[in-house]
């Protein structure tokens, strides 16, 4: 307050002792640690030449081995190199959850292109939208969901359609390696806010994520990893790929089963399924089915809304009696009491603005007056660099994230949006806009925490 009377305005006086800033420097600098410089493709790849024979994907009463993968989705990327997928270039994929579905995202990562997820369900305008802007090679469906789409024999700018009735048995896929630094997957936004934006993440970005997601919590080749999330939600992501670098099994859930919790309680019990995820509203409507009391399972992650304590002890109560082995992961809390995590590491740098010119790590910025005790930087959260005078950085900064109020010098932000926005994190995060800001254009931002 002393330092804030002294000064003729606020902007020099910092928000954060040094004692704080040192702290949340220290923890943020512990979570830091070389990434191999690898691809997701090469991850999968070894783990299909290390565990042949065992499982590797499961939907409904089908059982695909891990050389089973290895197989199908090589002459599928072999035939997709044919087509003019190859590194930077995108193949989208238009099915419904299904072996098929997974097949085709490992083949276009071992064509070497990215993949983009489309909903078979959205608008025919926003699926023409998307396509048209993407511009894909190829596009990947079936035959029931083909006539959804622009046809490529009434239009020239219409992708190649691919259809899961042609896809090849045999083959081998191209020797078209990605690069640590190539597209992975595209992301469209909902475009709830204007015209959805794709947002490109890079094979350096989700490697790091899926390495520390599978030694931060331990997963294994026993784990049976339930795949349920729609593909054009990053959640996504991990339940589709962390399976094949871990030598898990990936199972399926049956179409449209992630709206229906008594089906998700059967496709668990039945399958064995020892990691789920949940957005919190569908935790609550699936632990409502009374299917659900006495459930097993061992790690349970939840994210896209607040998890609270009262939740979490709802779960705990309908696991099995005398099973207290659930880990309970949640990427926004705001209740004291309830564990949380810290940043994903490495290289997910969470900074948040304490005075003029200066930033460090904390992780609590959009809800800091309610986090209670949390104070570590949470998986998922909102994550901007503001000052390289802080910390190192190279190439681009984001600023991508809904809790960014305002930029206080709107003339560094005219014409600077891209169509795809490179992520450093592993996530698109369901931005609604995206800017790309070089080192040095922003000092300051006015955060808009706590919806103030």
């Amino acid at each position: 307050m002393a330092a804030a009377l002294a000064e003729g305005r606020l902007a020099p006086v910092p928000t954060a002792t040094p004692d704080e800033i040192a702290a949340t420097e220290a923890l943020t600098a512990a979570a830091v640690h070389p990434v191999p410089d690898t691809t997701l493709t090469a991850l999968i790849e070894a783990q299909m030449q290390a565990t042949p024979g065992a499982p590797a994907l499961v939907f409904g009463d089908a059982t695909l081995s891990y050389a089973d993968l290895d197989r199908r989705s090589a002459a599928l990327a072999g035939r997709l190199a044919e087509l003019g997928a190859g590194p930077e270039t995108i193949v989208a994929v238009a099915l419904d959850r299904s072996l098929e579905l997974s097949l085709a995202l490992v083949a276009i990562l071992r064509a070497g292109a990215a993949y983009l997820p489309l909903d078979p369900d959205h608008p025919p305008e926003r699926l023409a939208r998307i396509l048209d802007r993407a511009a894909p090679v190829v596009l990947l469906t079936s035959p029931d969901l083909a006539g959804r789409f622009p046809d490529p024999g009434q239009s020239d700018d219409a992708p190649r359609r691919l259809l899961t009735t042609d896809w090849p048995q045999e083959g081998s896929a191209p020797d078209t390696p990605p690069q640590p630094g190539n597209m992975a997957y595209v992301i469209y936004t909902s475009g709830s806010t204007g015209e959805p934006k794709g947002v490109v993440i890079e094979h350096r970005a989700i490697v790091n994520r899926l390495l520390w997601m599978r030694d931060h919590y331990g997963f294994t080749p026993q784990d049976r990893i339930l795949q349920k999330t729609p593909a054009t939600f990053d959640v996504s992501v991990w339940e589709f790929f962390l399976p094949y670098i871990t030598g898990a099994t990936l199972v399926m859930a049956p179409p449209g089963a992630h709206r229906d919790p008594t089906a998700l309680v059967g496709e668990i019990r039945r399958h064995a399924i020892t990691t789920a995820h949940f957005v919190p509203s569908m935790l609550s409507a699936f632990l409502a089915a009374p299917a659900s009391q006495g459930i097993r399972m061992a790690r349970v992650f939840c994210s896209g809304e607040e998890l609270t304590a009262e939740l979490r002890d709802r779960l705990l109560g309908h696991m099995a009696a005398g099973y207290s082995g659930v880990s309970l992961l949640g990427a926004i809390a705001r209740h004291r009491g309830l564990p949380v995590g810290q940043a994903v590491a490495p290289f997910v740098y969470t900074s948040l603005l304490f005075g003029e010119g200066s930033a460090a790590g904390d992780g609590s910025g959009r809800d800091a007056h309610v986090l209670g005790d949390v104070d570590y930087a949470i998986s998922q959260t909102p994550q901007v660099l503001l000052d390289n005078q802080v910390m190192e950085v190279g190439g681009r900064i984001n600023v991508a994230w809904d809790f960014v109020d305002q930029i206080l010098e709107p003339e560094l932000v005219e014409d600077i949006f891209d169509h795809y926005i490179r992520s450093v994190s592993g996530f698109a995060g369901g931005c609604p806009e995206a800017a790309p800001l070089s080192v040095g254009q922003v000092r300051h931002l006015r955060l808009a925490v706590g919806g103030t």
